[in-house]
């Protein structure tokens, strides 16, 4: 009597909570791909100036004067080093003229 290697069927519950499980890791797996990628994009001069453009609209409307941002020598998670700004009030006149501040984020 020759003995079968023949493994018994699975279900299709199992095969399908397999590739449900498969299919959750690749996800997650892409995801934190895409963070640690979009981290190490704010290291290029570009990327940074699209993050300038970006945060001075987001900023136009929110003040009665204008943040004008020209500059940031670095973005982190902790916050930004070597900003260049200007604030001026609601009559157009420079009232701050910042160059090489730095902004940390306090995390409890």
């Amino acid at each position: 009597m020759l003995m079968s290697n023949r493994r018994p069927k699975e279900s299709r519950m199992r095969r399908y909570s397999r590739r449900a499980l498969y299919a959750i890791g690749a996800v997650v797996g892409l995801v934190l791909l895409l963070l640690v990628l979009g981290l190490f994009s704010l290291r290029f001069a570009k990327v940074r100036g699209y993050v300038v453009a970006r945060a001075n609209g987001a900023l136009a409307g929110s003040f009665k004067g204008r943040i004008a941002l020209h500059h940031l020598q670095y973005v982190g998670l902790s916050g930004v080093r070597g900003v260049e700004a200007e604030i001026f009030d609601p009559a157009g006149h420079r009232v701050l003229d910042l160059h090489g501040a730095d902004l940390r984020l306090g995390v409890l």
